[in-house]
């Protein structure tokens, strides 16, 4: 049998001399290119590093340049707030608007005290409402976003939802004793889950109402815009009067609206004072110490 192969085997070897050179010739020449594509890379590599240290270098230096110039851009931004603050403030206490600080940036702050000088009291109100329905609403949408991380609001939820429809659809006597009712309850719930922070009274009793006690707890980035929530509540809000014999203190008094004595409280701005009222008590649950 190997008698037999001894030709194939003598043509393969032939073969095989034949292309071997060619082999060999191929095996050197990727040899050759690898030695390339290695060189290469290691150009490659050092000019990215030079580059790449190049480019450090050139950042640290402009960072360093561009520190004092970016301080004293926050330096004049802080000034800037502060003035826009103390200017802004008497007006928002004369409009009976509050909360916006959470919502609302220097810059616009400032719109809203140069409408307050050319048209007073209905251009101020009227560009406060404005920024909360522009773009479909998406700063109310972020407004309400947290509430619901509270249980009660949570249960609520759907009802509360419909109320913020009504607004949408500028259905303002629906939103405003809806409302009204759950800052009622989410106060109650507040003051059962955290009982110490309910100061006494002077009778000893446990007032009916306890939005104003809750609103108390309200907290702000400066006590001056804390401290327009208070005033609007005790002058206004949530001030008591006698029915039928005086003025309310104001049209969206919560005593007149929820017992029918009042009747011209639905306007677009009075329905975003009751969610801005609502969503400064949400604010004091998240705050806790535990959560309604």
């Amino acid at each position: 049998m190997l008698e037999a192969m001894r030709p194939q085997m003598a043509e393969a070897m032939a073969t095989y001399r034949q292309v071997a050179p060619q082999m060999r010739a191929a095996l050197d020449y990727c040899a050759t290119v690898a030695a390339q594509i290695r060189e290469s890379a290691q150009f490659v590599h050092k000019e990215l590093t030079e580059s790449a240290r190049q480019a450090l270098a050139w950042y640290r230096e402009e960072a360093r340049q561009l520190g004092p110039v970016l301080k004293r851009i926050g330096e004049e931004y802080a000034a800037l707030e502060r003035s826009t603050d103390r200017a802004v403030v008497p007006i928002l206490k004369k409009r009976r608007w509050f909360g916006l600080e959470r919502y609302f940036t220097p810059w616009e702050f400032h719109q809203l005290i140069a409408a307050y000088g050319k048209g007073k009291a209905k251009a101020a109100d009227k560009y406060v409402c404005a920024r909360f329905s522009q773009n479909r609403f998406r700063r109310l949408n972020t407004l309400t976003r947290p509430w619901w991380r509270i249980a009660y609001m949570q249960k609520r939820k759907p009802k509360v939802r419909m109320a913020l429809k009504a607004y949408r659809n500028r259905q303002y006597a629906l939103v405003i004793p809806i409302l009204l009712t759950f800052a009622d309850g989410l106060a109650h719930a507040y003051f059962r889950v955290n009982p110490a922070n309910l100061a006494p009274t002077k009778s000893g009793k446990k007032p009916a109402v306890l939005v104003p006690q809750a609103a108390s707890h309200y907290s702000a980035r400066r006590p001056d815009y804390a401290g327009l929530l208070a005033a609007v509540i005790a002058d206004g809000l949530y001030k008591s009067y006698a029915f039928g014999v005086e003025r309310p203190p104001l049209a969206v008094n919560r005593h007149g609206v929820l017992h029918g004595d009042t009747i011209g409280y639905d306007t677009e701005a009075n329905a975003l004072r009751t969610i801005l009222l609502l969503d400064s008590i949400c604010r004091v649950a998240l705050a806790g110490p535990r959560v309604p």
